[in-house]
């Protein structure tokens, strides 16, 4: 009899130690779980599941000019200068002799303050043809390089001789470009800026002139 009693409390005692030890394991596994989370976290701050910005790609991209031309651009260019311009379908060149601001021009006035008539030539540098309208009609005129332009008017004249048709490889054309322009003490002639941002226009060119030189 004692000897069955002496038994039951061996194994009762056991059992109470096995308890025992399962319940500190599981009291230290919130403790354990959470030093490894923050482990975790630590080696990877963003862990909501945002992808963050990659600034050395946004850098990247930052350029407006994302052709592939082989023209830099000339960005100080003079009255006397020759510019080259390449645009998606065509590479020309223009070379501007020289302004002069109008009050009005025979019987036509400005909308704006003046008429700035400018005297160029167009090469075309590409080996197919081009059309003469479609390469002139990249330029613009400003007097702010950070606001916009004013395109050419001259095929909208009665008194200027529009340039217009094509050009072969090597040909030249000389004529009027004929822009409208409020008073400015410099001016720019270049290559409109949206085709430059659009890369439709794979390089900028600018000329520039003073209200002096333009008298």
């Amino acid at each position: 009899m004692n000897l069955k009693i002496l038994s039951i409390a061996i194994v009762a005692s056991a059992m109470l130690v096995a308890c025992s030890n399962d319940e500190e394991v599981n009291s230290e596994s919130p403790d354990k779980l959470s030093a490894t989370d923050k482990s975790e976290q630590d080696d990877h701050p963003n862990s909501s599941g945002l992808v963050e910005r990659n600034d050395d790609m946004t850098e990247a991209n930052d350029s407006p000019n994302l052709g592939n031309g082989e023209t830099e651009d000339q960005l100080d260019l003079k009255i006397g200068d020759t510019g080259i311009i390449e645009t998606t379908i065509a590479t020309f060149a223009v070379t501007i002799y020289e302004a002069r601001i109008e009050k009005s021009i025979e019987d036509e006035e400005p909308d704006r303050e003046n008429f700035v008539l400018v005297d160029v030539s167009l090469e075309n540098l590409s080996d197919s043809e081009i059309d003469i309208r479609d390469s002139l009609d990249v330029l613009e005129l400003t007097g702010d390089l950070e606001g916009s332009g004013g395109p050419d008017f001259s095929h909208l004249s009665d008194v200027i001789e529009t340039m217009e048709g094509t050009l072969d490889h090597s040909e030249i054309i000389e004529g009027n470009l004929l822009f409208e322009a409020d008073e400015f003490e410099t001016y720019y002639i270049r290559v409109r800026e949206g085709l430059v941002a659009a890369s439709a226009s794979k390089n900028q060119t600018i000329w520039t002139f003073t209200k002096e030189e333009a008298e």
